[in-house]
């Protein structure tokens, strides 16, 4: 919930939000997706506190094998 508070409190709707942590490591990871429009603003460094690491994700294009199967 903090991290959909925080990108709400600056003006985005986050479309969704996804912990993706590992168990085990010290730190957190979140995969979240914004609209189109916003885009560029959460891209942003200033976006983001002190200290956090972010980038922009790609899904995998899904692939047809020779057989018309398709796979990920």
């Amino acid at each position: 919930n903090t991290v959909r508070d925080y990108v709400k409190m600056k003006n985005i709707e986050p479309v969704k939000i996804e912990d993706t942590s590992s168990v085990g490591w010290e730190t957190k990871r979140f995969l979240i997706t914004v609209s189109q429009e916003n885009k560029s603003l959460v891209l942003e460094p200033a976006f983001w506190p002190k200290g956090t690491y972010f980038k922009q994700w790609f899904h995998r294009r899904q692939t047809s094998s020779r057989d018309g199967a398709s796979s990920k």
